[in-house]
């Protein structure tokens, strides 16, 4: 994973968010320009969760010395973005922003010089979290004895609290160690703070740290408690606004600091999560603390959501299940231990048209208690939901199902019917999707590249590709390869979907001297027609002759100018000049200047060797080289260096 630059993050921002409160950022782009950028992503989503709305907003961080850039999306962005990643971005400018659409988007690599990550999904490990209490005072805004009483438990307690519920509904994978500080009672005006908090959070942490002894490096999750009634009822605009994605370091403000759902609310945008609704509204899923947040009472995450974290699939491949054909199943309950063996407790469905689905249940128990007030239907039975499988997009409740009940996706012919509940919670459902008839066909059978050069020696992996033509209700199938002699195969079977690839590897090992190797690969017991590789040895030694050198003198410098030529039918890769039997230089050119020491001998050997693209070398008649002016071959010749080459290792020298 490439190194992010968010440790440095939260000192950008002061700086980013305090030209943007005055006027266009100072980001040195020409107007209206066409632009290419590298940099690093900062998204961010700032949600008042009372009214139900919430909007992104993209910076790109291009590096020190230069001014962020706010990237404005003419289409819908990736969900794939997050904070911490390298992009590459094209677009034009357009009043100090720069209009982009998704498909002038790329991975930025290291060439940013921003260090940033690529893009990639979050992992799970342990976070290190800071909680700053901010008071303002001076405005009459702080928070209450009781919530400044309670918040250590609201984020860190041992039952009951932020960080509990996550080490609980992953299984330990996800574990937020921490501490609360503060208050600190800050200058800014609380109309200050609702219009861009971010502006203030370097100034506020250096605040901690001089006031309360806490160092921000030690912290990658940076969290400000904000009172609630900043301005009074809603006009503050948002009560979440939070990094999506975390780097080395990422932060999140919270008015709603003595909610234990709206903490973990946060704390999920800032691990990459998106929101959990139904429809158009993203907060409409009461199921999951990604929906509708602002309550008492609790509730964990739902089937998607556990999927698009990969608790589930990273601790028990029993726990997660792919549905592929008609039949009945049995799905258990979403726990805060590990799934019954042989149980699924997440299922998903894959179809022709849309976002997979996702089928989990839920029982009234630990961080579900409260569903029986909050959602009590998410109780009786299978919860459909559709995620699209990556980012951070919104995940969508569709249905939630009792006995008897069904839910029927007509333009996919998939219907899921509930035909029990047992006590447990364990739920028992029939899925129908009105397959058609198998039909096998031939299967495709390809190599490619089917030519390969070597040197002497060498060998050769072929890419071997094998593809399932059979109809998308067939399952899958096993197909066997063979070959000829002199390729091996690896593997030889391979199971493969329909509509899908298997991949194997011909291997074809030279020899010694020129010539071809022909293997031939087939589908054992298919019609398929075989197909054929050809690996070629090259051992045939380049040619190199007229060597000739001339020497020249200026002032202290003494130099042998050498020229050659040298043939090759694969071409020549390098030449090495060997000055009295010892190696001075290599070059890929035909001729080579050789400097000499101060106070030369009378006279020097030289030869060259050159080697082609595939290891073959040969060397060069031998020239002597008078430093009084006259080149001689090494036969007492006129200095032509004409002789034919010497082309074995064991040339007299």
């Amino acid at each position: 994973m490439k190194k992010s630059i968010f440790s440095t993050l939260l000192g950008l921002l002061a700086i980013q968010f305090a030209v943007m409160a005055h006027g266009q950022p100072a980001n040195g782009l020409p107007e209206n320009a066409k632009v290419e950028l590298k940099g690093t992503l900062q998204v961010f989503i700032r949600e008042n969760l009372e009214q139900q709305s919430a909007e992104y907003e993209y910076f790109l961080e291009r590096g020190k010395g230069k001014g962020p850039v706010k990237l404005i999306f003419l289409d819908a962005h990736p969900s794939e973005l997050r904070s911490g990643v390298s992009i590459a971005v094209r677009g034009q400018v357009r009043n100090g922003n720069v209009e982009v659409t998704a498909a002038n988007l790329e991975d930025g690599g290291d060439d940013s010089g921003s260090g940033g990550e690529s893009m990639q999904a979050f992992t799970l490990d342990e976070r290190s979290t800071v909680v700053v209490i901010v008071n303002m005072p001076n405005a009459g805004f702080n928070h209450s004895t009781t919530e400044l009483g309670n918040m250590e438990n609201y984020y860190f307690g041992t039952s009951n609290s932020m960080a509990d519920m996550y080490e609980k509904i992953s299984f330990g994978q996800l574990m937020i160690n921490g501490q609360v500080a503060g208050a600190i009672n800050v200058s800014q005006t609380a109309d200050q703070v609702c219009g861009n908090p971010f502006n203030y959070a370097s100034s506020w942490l250096t605040q901690a740290e001089n006031e309360l002894g806490i160092n921000r490096n030690d912290y990658r999750h940076r969290i400000f408690a904000i009172p609630r009634n900043l301005t009074g009822a809603d006009s503050c605009g948002w009560t979440g606004y939070a990094n999506v994605g975390c780097g080395s370091a990422c932060t999140a403000f919270n008015r709603w600091s003595h909610d234990r759902n709206t903490t973990a609310h946060e704390f999920g945008h800032n691990l990459g999560m998106g929101h959990a609704g139904v429809g158009s509204n993203q907060y409409a899923d009461y199921s999951s603390f990604m929906g509708y947040s602002l309550s008492n009472g609790v509730r964990a995450l739902d089937g998607a959501h556990h999927w698009q974290t990969g608790w589930y699939d990273s601790i028990d491949a029993l726990s997660t299940g792919t549905i592929q054909s008609s039949g009945t199943y049995d799905v258990a309950p979403l726990r805060e231990i590990s799934p019954a063996d042989n149980v699924p407790s997440i299922y998903r469905i894959e179809v022709d048209s849309g976002d997979p689905y996702f089928l989990s249940a839920r029982v009234a128990q630990g961080y579900d208690t409260d569903l029986s007030s909050r959602n009590s239907a998410a109780l009786s039975g299978v919860n459909i939901h559709r995620y699209a499988g990556s980012g951070s997009s919104q995940t969508d409740r569709v249905d939630q199902l009792s006995n008897g009940g069904s839910y029927i996706d007509s333009l996919n012919s998939l219907t899921i019917t509930q035909l029990s509940r047992a006590e447990d919670g364990t739920v028992t459902f029939s899925v129908d999707m009105g397959e058609v008839e198998c039909v096998e066909s031939t299967p495709a059978l390809s190599i490619n590249p089917q030519f390969q050069t070597v040197g002497p020696g060498g060998s050769y992996n072929f890419p071997v590709t094998v593809t399932n033509n059979d109809s998308t209700s067939c399952a899958a199938r096993a197909f066997s390869l063979a070959a000829t002699t002199g390729g091996e195969l690896a593997p030889v079977s391979l199971s493969v979907n329909p509509g899908s690839q298997g991949s194997s590897s011909l291997n074809i090992n030279g020899g010694s001297s020129s010539g071809e190797t022909i293997v031939t690969v087939s589908i054992q017991g298919e019609s398929t027609p075989s197909r054929q590789a050809t690996l070629a040895v090259d051992a045939k030694a380049p040619g190199i002759g007229n060597l000739a050198g001339t020497y020249t003198r200026k002032g202290k410098n003494h130099r042998v100018q050498l020229s050659w030529s040298g043939s090759d039918e694969s071409g020549i890769e390098s030449y090495e000049i060997y000055r009295n039997g010892s190696p001075q230089a290599s070059t890929g050119q035909s001729s080579y200047t050789d400097s000499l020491p101060r106070s030369p001998e009378a006279t020097y050997t030289y030869y060259v060797r050159a080697f082609d693209v595939h290891g073959n070398w040969a060397d060069s008649a031998i020239i002597t080289v008078s430093t009084a002016g006259s080149t001689d071959g090494d036969d007492g010749g006129g200095g032509g260096g004409n002789d034919k080459p010497c082309r074995g290792k064991n040339c007299d020298r």
